[in-house]
């Protein structure tokens, strides 16, 4: 058996990919159903909230009220996204940013309607928490 070729190798893969992607009807039927399910605007809403308080509490930590140190600014931000994330992680997931939400996009872990809406509640959820702060 001789050995394969990076061509080879690029072939094989991108047959394997095809074969485990759904057909096209099959997306646009679990798209429909997930449209209509309550999980799917559980966790939407979830994203929102979570983004949310997560720039509402970061931000809120670097404004100077008291001479609030970098450790402090640090810690808030560690400890606010790991409490939202035990909060919002079981419905959503927790990304709570539309740069790992387009990762889990490209990935495929995630489909393209879901990781759509989640990035636009992101950003609606960052931009009023930073609205309330101001």
């Amino acid at each position: 058996m001789e050995p394969m070729t990076t061509e080879g190798h690029l072939l094989h893969a991108l047959r394997r990919f095809h074969e485990v992607a759904p057909p096209q009807h099959v997306r646009q039927l679990q798209m429909r159903h997930e449209i209509q399910s309550l999980q799917f605007w559980r966790a939407t809403i979830g994203e929102c909230l979570a983004t949310f308080f997560l720039t509402f509490l970061v931000c809120a930590a670097v404004v100077p009220w008291g001479g609030a140190t970098g450790a402090a600014v640090a810690l808030t931000a560690g400890f606010v996204a790991t409490t939202l994330n035990h909060c919002f992680g079981h419905v959503s997931g927790g990304y709570m940013n539309p740069a790992v939400t387009l990762a889990f996009v490209t990935l495929r872990k995630m489909t393209v309607f879901r990781g759509a809406l989640y990035i636009v509640a992101q950003c609606g959820g960052a931009i009023a928490g930073a609205a309330l702060l101001y």
